[in-house]
């Protein structure tokens, strides 16, 4: 029998003509390989030929034609789905494409609050032990969480216009779809450039349902124009962020809010090491600035809109 490039035969005439002389115990082993083969082949056809596969979470009511995904955002949703612990990967809507996220729903019910987690332009959702830490210790300690995927980044030093925008329109996405989850109670986490995204969110467009931002290390956005509740966290070998907190905490000081500050001892920029001393303070932090609960009074779906 000859094997085709593309084709796929039926697994049964594979078996048949390759293992006549396999004993019982041999049989299965070389049948799950046969199988793998069989279905990658079935796959590779049906890419040449145009057809596609059914999308993650995907509603059967959902209408047949979608918005663009993008490629790099699909093959980092191929990997993560198979991390993932306790958390689904959705697709939000900003402009004409749609893009990654990974919801976490709060383990006790009904939920204190939201947190949405936006990292950096460049930087990949889910990638860093610290994003997911605090992921996994909000909802286990009653607030849902949601982490987006950035833009890329450009070869320029810093910034474009169009990133920065799309940035924007990501974040007030996320806000939405939180807020159709019929949770008001959302704190933005912020990590570097990502707190500058909040703090510009929040300016320009003053999404309902935040109540506050935290920073994560290094960020340089302005305040002027927002009395929200900002707490930075820092690690004493991130020189140049306690420099940064220091300047913005003395220029602020008259505000409703000063910005509060929480030093980990001993960690850097990343928080490498210190995962757990992070997301507990940030816990701590939002029991203590947005006590009680805060979630609307209706029907909560956590298949509304973007999944």
């Amino acid at each position: 029998m000859q094997l085709r490039l593309g084709s796929v035969l039926p697994i049964h005439r594979l078996m048949k003509s390759y293992l006549p002389h396999l004993d019982c115990l041999a049989r299965p082993v070389v049948y799950a390989g046969l199988l793998f083969l069989s279905t990658t082949a079935h796959a590779a056809s049906n890419s040449r030929a145009g057809a596609t596969t059914p999308e993650l979470n995907q509603d059967a009511t959902t209408p047949v034609e979608k918005k663009a995904r993008n490629i790099t955002e699909q093959a980092i949703a191929s990997r993560l789905q198979f991390t993932l612990n306790g958390a689904e990967i959705i697709w939000l809507e900003a402009q004409d494409q749609e893009f990654l996220a990974v919801y976490r729903d709060a383990e006790i019910q009904p939920p204190s609050g939201a947190i949405i987690i936006n990292i950096a332009n460049g930087r990949v959702v889910e990638s860093s032990l610290t994003h997911r830490t605090i992921a996994e210790v909000a909802a286990g300690s009653g607030w849902a969480s949601l982490s987006i995927q950035p833009t890329e980044r450009s070869n320029q030093a810093s910034t474009s216009a169009p990133e920065e925008e799309e940035a924007l329109l990501r974040l007030n996405s996320a806000i939405d779809y939180v807020r159709r989850q019929a949770i008001e109670n959302i704190i933005v986490v912020g990590d570097a450039g990502g707190a500058n995204v909040a703090i510009h969110c929040i300016t320009k467009d003053s999404p309902a349902g935040v109540v506050a931002v935290i920073g994560l290390g290094l960020w340089n956005e302005d305040l002027t124009g927002t009395d929200i509740p900002v707490l930075d966290i820092v690690g004493t070998r991130d020189h140049q962020a306690l420099i940064k907190h220091h300047a913005r905490a003395v220029k602020t000081r008259q505000r409703d809010h000063p910005v509060d500050l929480v030093v980990i001892d001993g960690a850097d920029a990343s928080f490498t090491g210190y995962e757990d001393v992070v997301a507990k303070r940030l816990r701590g932090w939002l029991e203590r600035i947005t006590p009680g609960v805060a979630v609307r009074h209706s029907h909560r779906s956590a298949a509304a809109g973007g999944s």
